[in-house]
């Protein structure tokens, strides 16, 4: 049965996350560099989750927030979560780290409230492998906006020929002109890709570098700008999320590994 949350704090989102010149606001803020801070303290987490929730409450048709994942080999069983990524509506991010409490930090922390809220919309790009990082925290995300399946129906309307495999939040990214910091992207791939010579251990550096930082703020920060583009197909993204994340927890999901070793996936869903 569906957990009631439990009761939010009176207590604001600290200044410390999210500075007073920009408030959480149902108004996305598209076009400036966010502001992004990596809250490490399980208070601290639970203040922010709390800060969250408290805005959703009070602009519940409008209030939405971008989610994404960063760890060491995200999806299959032996891969490690480090970070959950949270970009704001007023453009602001925040890393909430998971790699120092655990399961603590989905708990007492409140991500696990967070991410099952029944009402609370949570953009996210292909949800199929962050639910697998999620299931060892015993997290169901619920109520998901998967963009991926929006940017492949936008694809297939009018197209002569429907496109037969998934693309990436690359192919995104150009296809709706979102400005990419190409140079940050090197920079941070030279620091956790190991085939560079990097290692995914800069996820769970703590303090974490400013480069790695920007790095996991950079595409969540422009789900926003994207939903806004494909919102016609809104219903049939959360309904694809929906039956991504039951044939995941009925073993009926592509395995990550799987999809690393043959990169082109076949859409999964009708268009």
């Amino acid at each position: 049965p569906q957990q009631t949350p439990p009761a939010m704090s009176s207590a604001p989102l600290v200044a410390s996350v999210v500075p007073p010149t920009h408030p959480i606001t149902t108004k996305v803020a598209v076009g400036r560099v966010p502001s992004v801070k990596l809250i490490t303290d399980l208070d601290a987490i639970r203040d922010v989750v709390e800060g969250i929730l408290e805005a959703f409450e009070k602009a519940p048709t409008t209030y939405t927030i971008a989610v994404d994942l960063e760890g060491a080999n995200i999806g299959p069983k032996s891969g490690r979560l480090a970070l959950v990524t949270v970009a704001l509506p007023s453009g602001d991010v925040v890393l909430l780290d998971v790699s120092t409490h655990g399961d603590e930090a989905f708990t007492k922390g409140g991500i696990k409230t967070l991410l099952e809220h029944p009402h609370l919309p949570k953009l996210w790009f292909d949800i199929r492998t962050d639910t697998s990082a999620l299931f060892p925290h015993g997290v169901k995300p619920v109520h998901i906006i998967d963009l991926q399946v929006g940017m492949m129906c936008s694809m297939a309307t009018g197209a002569y020929r429907k496109p037969q495999y998934l693309s990436g939040l690359g192919k995104a990214m150009s296809l709706y002109n979102l400005p990419a910091d190409h140079t940050l992207k090197e920079r941070g791939l030279d620091l956790f890709a190991p085939e560079r010579g990097g290692t995914y251990e800069v996820f769970f550096e703590r303090p974490m570098s400013d480069t790695m930082m920007q790095y996991c703020a950079a595409d969540v920060f422009h789900l926003f700008t994207m939903h806004n583009r494909l919102k016609r197909y809104t219903d049939k993204m959360i309904q694809v999320a929906d039956d991504r994340i039951v044939r995941f927890y009925n073993n009926t999901l592509p395995e990550r590994s799987e999809q690393l070793r043959n990169r082109m996936v076949k859409v999964d869903f009708p268009l």
